[in-house]
């Protein structure tokens, strides 16, 4: 960690107070900081400090979240799209697993550790973050398949419909507060 001199602490304390001017906060720390041009000398110019570009994305990161206190339709349109397909292939993997024998569970549990590392190294893919979402949900569902058979078998199936409903009454209350909350969180 670079220490920073009492002026540069000093300008960035009016960075974030909003007292270099009338451009936006996120702006400031950019033209504070840029890569200085080539000198006509033929040295190369100053490396950028990584450091206070960190701050400056933070910056605009806070700054954003703090601006806009709703989320776009649009944007809670998608997430709750997600959930619902996420719901469906699990519900999906469910029933397949009925027929599975309970032997191959351990298999599908090293499966979804398998997957899980899979979607955390593919997350910024476009398509492939949701192949590997969905079939980590169908395989959770593969997994509950045999649980749900041996519920059924023993005569307990209104246990599974109070945990069905339960969670269809707290996804759906959550999305009501999501919805009707002001405060960012």
């Amino acid at each position: 960690m670079r220490h920073i001199s009492a002026e540069e602490h000093q300008d960035l304390q009016r960075t974030f107070q909003g007292e270099l001017g009338s451009k936006p906060q996120s702006y400031v720390l950019e033209d504070r900081y840029r890569e200085a041009p080539q000198a006509a000398s033929g040295k190369s110019a100053p490396a950028r400090n990584h450091e206070f570009a960190r701050v400056g994305e933070r910056l605009d990161r806070t700054t954003f979240g703090q601006t806009t206190n709703e989320l776009s339709s649009t944007l809670l349109s998608k997430v709750y799209g997600l959930l619902a397909f996420s719901m469906l292939f699990t519900a999906v993997g469910v029933f397949a697993g009925l027929q599975l024998d309970p032997v191959w569970s351990l298999m599908i549990f090293f499966a979804q550790l398998g997957l899980i590392f899979a979607i955390n190294a593919n997350r910024e893919q476009p398509c492939w973050n949701l192949v590997l979402l969905y079939a980590f949900c169908f395989a959770t569902g593969l997994l509950l398949g045999p649980l749900v058979a041996a519920f059924v078998v023993s005569g307990h199936q209104t246990v599974l419909l109070q945990a069905l409903a339960a969670t269809a009454v707290i996804t759906g209350g959550m999305v009501v507060i999501g919805l009707r909350m002001e405060a960012n969180l």
